[in-house]
């Protein structure tokens, strides 16, 4: 980029020679190297009118010496180099705006750096090793963004008197001291300051005068304010001192975004609700809050996040701000809400709908994205969002008023994550709601995720309605007492005629990705693999109790690229297995062209794998586990496109393919073997030249780039 600014000003310097300035002057300098041998820069009179100079990241240079004689150098960088510190002339650089020396192994800075009365910019973010600020930073009188540290690091460190610092426009954050000159009341006159502004350590403050001589309700131009207290061993007994503190630091009103975290009070400040340009408000870990503040009628908030309110058992009315509504011309309440996030809300037990149902009033119109987790529990819960597309749930005892929402009400829905929610048995929930012909279709429903609900016995969709009819994904993990799964889009080829009150409806969207993994218990799950050619990704293992094999041929699923199968209940017949991997009758069809990534699970009494495998051109990944194989067969060496091999619990295992088939492997970067006893035996590498061990596997394998065995990386 430098080299661009103008090319008879600028010139990049990579392990040039002195020889190659000669007769020049260069106002711009980049200087790297591509070695790890130090720069010696060019001392002579081409150098002499530098304004910029870049020192290119992980560099080796060493610049007391030389730096000093830049009389008018403008613009620094030193960040990522190798530079440990700052020389004592630095302050010879009168001229000096700019100074970065970030991602540095710098551990203070020089006292001389603070007669630089020019400079603007000072960034030492992520220096980890700077462990204090001149005490005479205050001389930076035209200093107007200041970058330093970076998320809580050295939440004890801050130059002294930084309030003397008027001009200042950048400050991350602003870490009060216990000392004087580190006080909150350093903020007062900083009224410059604008963008993302920090408060840590409020713990330290101790009244709401205290608080308010910050004066952050002068500071129009900050936009996005968090207020951080840490965690204390001891709190104080007085719960009215920590909001009284709050109250004092009462922000402008162009305020956009807010975060409270910490805060030990048990009463949230009323000027909270009069922040009308609010866009985002978080709060967090406020553990002594009895009720939330009244936020519903904000126009503009977006983004709402409530975390960790242990104090918090009930959302209800002063949450809405029920009693302003009728005062807004609109007639809703968060009229701008798009994301809501209730997160570790240990005792929440009700949440309640807004005004009885008037339906003069419409609540979350245009709300499309809700995530409740670890809300244990939450018992009650509206129905009423109109305009919701995605909704997580994750964490919660009892599911059963949020399952019947979802069925009744809930027709926006395109995605739904359900994780370890418990306390109902059967998806839909018809025995709630009283009638299957009350629930809604769900007719917009694209992904469907259903993760870890132990409780869950049974998912049937009736096929009396057109249920899930937009689903291109379908997720069903580890739900350990889930029996029987029944979704006729999955098995049938089209609706009875009472599936639809239209002779034309629209065509249905492919499903895509069905997943049903880890179900130990699952006995029943009709699929019509011929119903679904879209499909791309198809995973149904360790579901050891599963009877019904899917109908249909595999290759029937043309757009297939990622398979993991088996096993089936033990039972199983191993044909049955097979037969599900043969080939489609003439006119002859490439064979899974697209797959890349193949896992196939068996048991130790199926001996032998499926032929058709060899066709699979495109195969890249391969896993066989709990299989009862002896040897892989020699059709292996034409899986040309195979570069990851995983053999795991291949009990019986002896023989790798022949040393041709394996040489023909000229793509395998990495070989596992894990839980193969016989096999390992043999793929020592000094058995070999052992006499006990009659046949070797080693020189099959010794050429591929990464070995690893039973979690030892041999090579690679």
């Amino acid at each position: 980029m430098v080299q661009f600014i103008s090319r008879s000003k600028t010139r990049s310097s990579k392990d040039s020679i002195e020889a190659d300035f000669l007769d020049k002057t260069f106002r711009y300098l980049a200087v790297e190297s591509s070695g790890g041998e130090e720069i010696q820069f060019p001392l002579n009179k081409s150098f002499r009118y530098i304004t910029t100079l870049f020192l290119l990241e992980n560099k080796s240079i060493n610049i007391d010496g030389w730096i000093s004689s830049l009389t008018s150098l403008r613009v620094l960088n030193l960040a990522s180099s190798d530079v440990e510190e700052l020389p004592e002339s630095i302050n010879k650089l009168s001229h000096l705006r700019y100074l970065d020396s970030s991602d540095t192994p710098i551990k203070t800075l020089p006292v001389s750096l603070c007669q630089l009365i020019n400079l603007q910019t000072l960034r030492v973010r992520d220096c980890k090793s700077l462990t204090n600020f001149p005490n005479n930073f205050k001389n930076l009188v035209n200093l107007r963004h200041f970058d330093f540290f970076s998320r809580d690091k050295s939440s004890d460190i801050m130059p002294l008197e930084i309030g003397q610092l008027y001009a200042l426009q950048t400050l991350p954050f602003f870490n009060i001291g216990e000392d004087a000159g580190r006080q909150i009341g350093q903020l007062r006159s900083l009224d410059n300051l604008s963008g993302s502004f920090e408060i840590r350590n409020l713990e330290l403050v101790r009244s709401k005068k205290e608080a308010k001589s910050a004066n952050l309700i002068e500071k129009s131009n900050i936009n996005e304010l968090k207020l951080l207290w840490n965690e204390l061993d001891n709190l104080r007994e007085n719960d009215s001192e920590y909001n009284q503190v709050l109250e004092g630091l009462h922000p402008h009103q162009n305020l956009k975004g807010l975060i409270i975290e910490r805060f030990f009070g048990d009463q949230l400040s009323t000027w909270i609700g009069k922040l009308e340009k609010l866009v985002k408000f978080e709060l967090r870990n406020c553990r002594n809050c009895k009720e939330l503040p009244t936020v519903g009628h904000m126009p503009f908030l977006k983004y709402l996040h409530l975390e960790g309110l242990d104090n918090i058992t009930t959302i209800g009315p002063s949450f809405y701000g029920e009693s302003t509504v009728h005062s807004d011309s609109s007639g809703q309440l968060f009229p701008a809400l798009e994301h809501l996030i209730l997160e570790n809300m240990l005792n929440l037990r009700e949440w309640v709908e807004a005004l009885g149902h008037d339906e003069a009033v419409v609540v979350f119109p245009v709300l499309n994205t809700m995530r409740i987790k670890r809300c244990p529990q939450i018992a009650t819960f509206p129905s009423y969002f109109p305009c919701l597309k995605n909704l997580h749930i994750e964490h919660i005892n009892n599911g059963s008023s949020i399952v019947t929402c979802i069925y009744n009400s809930f027709r926006t829905l395109t995605s739904l994550f359900i994780d370890n929610m418990n306390g109902f048995t059967e998806l839909p929930y018809a025995h709630i709601v009283g009638s299957t012909q009350n629930l809604v279709d769900l007719g917009s429903l694209e992904e469907l995720h259903v993760c870890r609900c132990h409780s869950l016995k049974s998912i049937s969709i009736p096929r009396v309605h057109p249920y899930l009819n937009a689903l291109r994904k379908l997720r069903i993990f580890m739900c350990s007492e889930l029996t029987h799964l029944s979704i006729p889009q999955i098995y049938e080829s089209e609706w009875d005629s009472s599936s639809s009150s239209s002779s034309t409806c629209p065509p249905r969207p492919p499903l895509e990705e069905l997943e049903i993994w880890g179900c130990p218990n699952l006995i029943s799950f009709p699929i019509d693999l011929t119903r679904r050619p879209s499909l791309s990704f198809l995973d149904i293992p360790y579901c050891k109790k599963l009877a019904d094999l899917p109908k249909g041929k595999l290759c029937s699923l043309t757009s297939l690229r990622s398979l993991e199968i088996g096993p089936f209940s033990e039972t199983t017949e191993l044909h049955s297995f097979l037969d599900l991997f043969d080939a489609l009758p003439q006119p002859p069809h490439p064979y899974l062209p697209f797959l890349w990534k193949l896992s196939l699970v068996g048991w130790p009494h199926w001996e032998s794998l499926p032929d058709q495998l060899q066709h699979l051109s495109a195969l890249m990944y391969l896993e066989l586990a709990g299989f009862g194989v002896k040897s892989l067969p020699d059709w292996f060496g034409k899986l040309s496109s195979l570069e990851r091999l995983y053999l795991y619990n291949c009990t019986k295992l002896e023989n790798l393919p022949s040393h041709q088939s394996m040489r023909s492997l000229t793509r395998l970067k990495e070989l596992r073997i894990e839980m193969c006893p016989l096999l390992t035996e043999r793929c020592n590498s000094e058995s070999s030249s052992s006499s006990t061990i009659p046949i070797s596997e080693w020189s099959k394998i010794s050429d591929v780039p990464k070995i690893i065995i039973n979690g030892q990386r041999i090579r690679g």
